[in-house]
């Protein structure tokens, strides 16, 4: 929707033979890290673990975590093999809100959880097969797209999610040849996935209002299956102008359609059918199919004004389908959710200025959103929000002396409400408004010593201030913060790092909120230490 993470797995030979890190810290952190690899970059294995256990710095809000990461790659017939595996296993306890204006700057209310049995444990394995394979492979797998392609990628990949008890497999061909003077990039992605959903309460409610408790029934609430299929093709197109000027243009055509099976009662009662005094809190739709088509066009033109500058200009559309849950997972009496795919349409234009020790990326972003999905003042699952996004961004450093560098970055931007409406919880948004929890300053500065053996960065954190509430009555004063992080290199298989977070022990809010008529905060951990030892051997 607003842009892509791309996070790529290091191959084997950018994994040491051996390395290992021991991290502790305040609160029972620690942290274990252990990698291993042979072989090279064409024929190779490579492993990364780590293993997380941090005793929360509220009450209540520990967590436990397992990572593993692991590659292998192998030259034949002229192409690449690669597998990826990798898999988490994470288990916490979350802590919510704090209450009233200001909680946030009380130690002991900050250190509080109002939700201590809130808890997520997940776990999630996944396999990545992928082959860049030449002529020979690529006849013998897919002989009518060899024909056709001159150099061609195949990449699979399944998972499975106990969190979501969600099971998924996709599968992505894509291809590269020369067309029109330029170059094209095409494929096809494919996935396919089974989801179901079970959410039970043990026993009546009885921590609210006598209405509120009513329409919240003990049982099943919900419990049912998606199928899933998702289905794109996309191209993308570079072709030089002139000896400084190159077109790109991109598109992508996504089909995404969703089985629904609910495995109860239909409709809004507990799970056996009875209703509850004024409605239930809870309702289900009956069985149904759901389609969605979205288009997606990008258009962008690079000039390179000299050998260390670059210009930028893009117009481009972004979308996502509505969820499973936005779909199925209804309230009140609300029996079938009609929804549309949310859009974004945005144009940009950036620069990137290098030369004499210093570097600059400014950016100009606008963007239009369309179809936002939101839940109403009925409690029903709507399409018609609608936002707008402008502002600058920036990112740069500068050398300022030897082994001593400077950086910035950051965005001024204003994100504001373009429709009118009352939504859930009586708020009231209004076109024009600001988007609360949305800051139109963000800024972030950076001194940088780099020295043989010494590796040292102090950081300062701006975060203005900004609406806690859509109808912009209630504000949050924004914080600074600083951090600082030490590390050295004594000898080239040895390393060790102290961190300092929050230097300053500043009190401030993660998050502000301002909802049921009083401030709501997530708060910001305090002072923190953090040291870690690290050796490896290439």
């Amino acid at each position: 929707m607003h842009g892509i993470i791309n996070v790529i797995p290091p191959m084997p030979e950018e994994i040491p033979v051996f390395g290992a890190i021991v991290e502790g810290g305040s609160d029972e952190y620690g942290q274990l890290q252990v990698a291993a690899s042979s072989g090279t970059n064409s024929d190779g294995f490579g492993i990364v673990m780590h293993g997380t256990d941090d005793g929360g710095w509220r009450d209540s809000s520990g967590f436990e975590e397992e990572k593993l990461n692991a590659v292998w790659t192998h030259t034949q017939g002229g192409g690449q093999w690669k597998l990826s595996l990798a898999g988490s296993n994470l288990n916490q306890e979350t802590a919510g809100f704090i209450v009233g204006q200001d909680a946030y700057r009380d130690p002991a209310i900050a250190r509080s959880n109002p939700d201590p049995d809130a808890y997520r444990n997940a776990t999630e394995p996944a396999s990545s097969p992928r082959s860049t394979a030449g002529p020979r492979v690529m006849r013998r797998a897919f002989t009518c797209a060899a024909r056709a392609w001159i150099s061609s990628s195949i990449s699979c990949w399944a998972s499975r999610s106990r969190t979501t008890a969600r099971t998924a497999a996709a599968s992505c061909l894509s291809a590269t040849r020369a067309l029109a003077g330029g170059e094209i990039i095409a494929g096809i992605d494919a996935e396919f996935a089974q989801s179901s959903l079970l959410q039970y309460q043990n026993g009546p409610t009885t921590d609210g209002s006598p209405a509120a408790n009513a329409i919240r029934p003990a049982g099943k609430h919900y419990d049912y299956d998606v199928d899933s299929e998702v289905v794109a093709g996309y191209a993308d197109w570079r072709r030089p102008l002139a000896s400084r000027w190159t077109l790109e243009a991109g598109l992508r055509l996504e089909y995404a359609h969703y089985d629904y099976d609910n495995r109860m009662i239909d409709g809004n009662t507990d799970e056996d059918g009875v209703p509850c005094p004024g409605g239930c809190l809870y309702s289900r739709p009956a069985d149904r199919s759901d389609d969605f088509t979205n288009l997606a066009p990008r258009l962008g033109l690079v000039f390179s004004i000299a050998d260390s500058t670059t210009a930028y200009v893009s117009l481009a559309r972004g979308f996502r389908a509505p969820e499973a849950t936005e779909l199925y997972r209804l309230q009140r009496q609300q029996t079938v959710a009609d929804l549309d795919s949310e859009t974004a349409d945005s144009a940009e234009a950036w620069a990137a200025l290098a030369g004499n020790a210093r570097l600059a990326r400014p950016r100009a972003v606008y963007m239009d959103k369309d179809g936002v999905i939101l839940r109403d003042s009925a409690g029903f699952n709507v399409t018609g929000g609608k936002t707008r996004h402008e502002g600058l961004e920036y990112e740069g450093d500068i050398a300022i002396a030897d082994d001593w560098s400077l950086s910035a970055a950051g965005t001024i931007a204003r994100h504001e409400y373009r429709f009118t409406a009352a939504v859930e919880q009586g708020e009231q948004i209004t076109s024009g408004n600001d988007m609360d929890t949305a800051p139109r300053n963000i800024h972030s500065l950076r001194l940088h010593h780099d020295a043989a053996w010494l590796d040292a960065e102090l950081e300062w954190l701006w975060i203005g201030d900004y609406w806690a509430n859509a109808a912009n009555t209630a504000r949050y004063g924004g914080h600074d913060l600083g951090n600082l992080r030490l590390s050295v290199e004594p000898a080239g298989t040895g390393r060790s790092a102290v961190r300092i977070t929050n230097l300053l022990d500043a009190a401030y809010a993660d998050r502000a909120d301002f909802a049921f008529g009083d401030y709501r905060y997530f708060p910001g951990r305090g002072r923190a230490y953090f040291v870690e030892l690290g050796w490896r051997k290439d």
